[in-house]
């Protein structure tokens, strides 16, 4: 009887070995009792356990398996969308090498061929902005560690010199040091010829309205005055012309008059006109 509950016990720490390794190896066995524990693949079994070890290692085989799969679903996925977003931006981007200037990673609207430097993007652009006398982003990332916001002049394909702020954002490595830089580029020369041109248009008009032999003034709905093209009477050149307001030089007689055109000229936007006998002192 002992004999055979010997066998027993060593018949089924056979088969937890089968289990716990996929196959009985010469040697692996050993007899053990029925409160006592086998260490296979550094898992801690106990006897009465053994008909549920190849269900968990089967469960945990295949979701590990659908794990990986979820992730690579996951990751195509994403490199897909960021992909789509870069693909979406109608201005150039592109992931710069801090140490040699080569581009890594661009959008379509960058012209990138796979191949160059983050200068050679545009157009007739041979040599490094610096050595033309252009700030250089890369280089000032590098010095500061912070994003910049610089502007270039450069040639398009026609050769017309077209206005270019350029946006770099340091990427650092896990030292803390610049290991690449993003970059991406507006062309903003329309909106330069723009502020040019008003610009030209104030200093005309500033030009024509300070040589006015009359006195030209602009104020507020309330009427404080914003500018006059010269001093005041009564301002004796003491007091700031923002200091100013109708009351100060207008007539008690007339003041009641000039606010209500002033009025008037605010609520419906059209022009008017008037007479005043004097000002004051």
């Amino acid at each position: 009887m002992r004999s055979s509950a010997f066998a027993i016990r060593q018949a089924a720490a056979v088969v937890l070995g089968k289990l716990g390794n996929g196959a009985s190896k010469k040697g692996d066995s050993k007899t053990m009792s029925s409160d006592e524990t086998m260490n296979s693949n550094g898992l801690e079994l106990s006897a009465g356990k053994a008909k549920h070890i190849s269900f968990a290692r089967s469960l945990s085989s295949a979701t590990t398996s659908q794990d990986s799969d979820m992730s690579l679903d996951t990751l195509k996925s994403q490199h897909k969308l960021f992909f789509l977003a870069l693909e979406s931006l109608p201005h150039p981007f592109c992931l710069i090498d801090a140490s040699d200037f080569s581009i890594k990673l661009a959008n379509s609207a960058a012209g990138f061929d796979g191949k160059g430097k983050c200068y050679s993007t545009m157009p007739s652009v041979e040599k490094p902005c610096a050595s033309m006398g252009e700030p250089c982003p890369v280089d000032l990332i590098k010095k500061t560690k912070a994003p910049v916001v610089v502007e270039h002049i450069h040639p398009d394909e026609s050769g017309i010199p077209r206005c270019v702020e350029v946006h770099g954002y340091p990427v650092f490595d896990e030292k803390g040091e610049v290991a690449h830089i993003i970059e991406f580029l507006l062309d903003i020369t329309q909106r330069r010829c723009v502020e040019d041109a008003l610009r030209e248009s104030e200093a005309k008009w500033r030009s024509v309205v300070e040589n006015a032999p009359d006195t030209i003034l602009t104020v507020d709905r309330c009427g404080k005055v914003l500018f006059a093209n010269r001093d005041l009477p009564c301002s004796n050149g003491n007091v700031s012309i923002n200091d100013l307001s109708l009351d100060d030089f207008i007539p008690a007689e007339h003041l009641q008059l000039v606010k209500q055109k002033v009025r008037g000229v605010f609520d419906t936007g059209e022009a008017d006109r008037f007479e005043i006998s004097s000002l004051k002192d």
